[in-house]
């Protein structure tokens, strides 16, 4: 058991070693010891449990010959990196066609958390997504749109209604959160829909939140998901990259206060220390 635990334990390492090589492609990879088959396998599994596989990918074609998988781990590992590219490219396009569609009925989208995440990447085709999430201006009139497409909507949720288009599942959400009466839901929510009004239009076609809305919906959102499922790698790496880009543009006086009132500052703190850790970047607000 001890012996297993040292391995997953070395997996780690060298994973967060050609993880950050990943982000800093400008950058000579690191040395990292020969590996065997079983550590290459273990460190596979590891990086695609994470969300990181295609990043990972990218540091290992740079490194030198004798210091790279087999050949067949190789052709799985540009499979699965193929695969998300794809992926990538398909919900771009989705993401742009439903967003034009809405927009010619006057209703306006915002496309949540993961695809509009991508841009902080360096290679954005690489950031793993499931879903794509959007959020209407009128969330109703763009389910009339959908269903007169054909499309059938499911309606189980109280949040969102689910459809899949053109091979990609969307949940288009009719509130940013769940109703609530708890006063600092409500205070999270009625800055949410504030910051809306300032979303930016993205190159590939689609709206992404304000650098302000994102500073509070990711935060509560990896915070959820803490809570539920868990969070890997790839959470932290969103979270690390949007301050890294984004930084400059917050108000940090005024979001740290709306986190102390809300609960979210400690919070805040855990995870931004992580991020920061991950990265080898101090994010302390400038």
């Amino acid at each position: 058991r001890r012996q297993r635990q040292m391995c997953i334990r070395d997996s780690t390492n060298t994973l967060l070693q050609l993880l950050r090589a990943a982000l800093e492609p400008t950058v000579s990879p690191p040395s990292i010891p020969r590996l065997t088959e079983e550590d290459w396998n273990r460190l596979f599994t590891l990086a695609a449990l994470h969300g990181v596989t295609a990043l990972l990918f990218d540091t290992i074609l740079r490194l030198p010959e004798q210091q790279q998988p087999s050949r067949a781990l190789k052709i799985r590992w540009a499979l699965s990196s193929e695969a998300i590219e794809k992926r990538h490219a398909q919900q771009t396009r989705a993401a742009h066609e439903l967003t034009t569609l809405f927009a010619s009925h006057g209703v306006r989208t915002i496309l949540l958390k993961g695809l509009g995440l991508s841009i902080y990447y360096p290679r954005p085709e690489h950031r793993e997504c499931g879903d794509i999430d959007l959020w209407l201006n009128d969330c109703d009139k763009g389910n009339r749109l959908i269903e007169e497409l054909g499309i059938k909507i499911n309606h189980d949720s109280e949040k969102h209604a689910v459809f899949h288009y053109k091979g990609v599942m969307v949940e288009n959400h009719s509130h940013l959160l769940m109703p609530s009466h708890r006063r600092t839901e409500r205070a999270i929510d009625d800055f949410l829909v504030g910051e809306a009004e300032n979303s930016r239009l993205a190159p590939a076609g689609y709206y992404t939140p304000s650098p302000m809305f994102n500073a509070l919906y990711l935060l509560r959102h990896m915070a959820r998901h803490f809570g539920t499922e868990g969070i890997n790698l790839r959470h932290l790496l969103d979270w690390g990259l949007f301050l890294r880009s984004e930084q400059s543009e917050i108000d940090f006086e005024k979001i740290l206060t709306l986190y102390a009132a809300t609960g979210y500052d400690t919070v805040y703190n855990i995870f931004t220390a992580l991020a920061g850790e991950l990265l080898d970047e101090d994010f302390t607000p400038l």
